[in-house]
C-alpha cells in the first residue's frame, strides 16, 4: 500500500529485467540453450554469460562517461540565429537518469572488433561532468 515503496520495487525490479535481457542478448550458442543436463556445465554457461555481460555493461559505461567529458569539453550543435552553431552544454543529473549501459540497439555482438595490444594511457575521470 506504500507508493514510495511500491517505486522503489518497481525501479529495482526493472534494473533486474533489463540486465537478464542484457545477458540474454549477448548470450551465444544455441539462443543460450545447452546440449547437457551436466550441473557443472550451466553453471559455468551461467558464470561466463554474466562476465561478459558485466564486461560490455563496464565498456558501455565507461565510452557514455567519455562521450559525457568531451560533450561538456567541446559542446554541442545548437539551432541559433538561423544556423547551427557550437554551444555550452549542461549536462544536469536528470538528464543522466536516462541514461543505461544495458541499451542493446548499438551494440554490435558479431562485428569487426580490433585489437589494440598497446593502447594509449587515458586520464582517469572518476566523476560526472556536471
Amino acid at each position: 500500500m506504500d507508493e514510495s515503496l511500491r517505486r522503489t520495487v518497481h525501479k529495482g525490479t526493472t534494473k533486474v529485467e533489463r540486465h537478464h535481457k542484457f545477458a540474454k542478448h549477448l548470450a551465444f550458442g544455441s539462443g543460450g540453450h545447452l546440449r547437457s543436463n551436466n550441473p557443472e556445465d550451466q553453471e559455468k554457461a551461467i558464470v561466463y554469460n554474466e562476465l561478459v555481460t558485466n564486461a560490455v555493461a563496464l565498456q558501455k559505461v565507461v565510452n557514455q562517461t567519455q562521450a559525457l567529458h568531451m560533450l561538456k569539453v567541446d559542446g554541442g550543435w545548437r539551432m541559433a540565429d538561423g544556423g547551427w552553431r557550437m554551444a555550452d552544454v549542461s549536462i544536469r543529473p536528470a538528464d543522466l537518469a536516462f541514461l543505461s549501459p544495458y541499451a542493446i540497439s548499438n551494440l554490435k555482438r558479431f562485428g569487426d572488433y580490433s585489437t589494440d595490444l598497446k593502447p594509449q594511457g587515458m586520464p582517469a575521470r572518476m566523476t560526472l561532468p556536471l
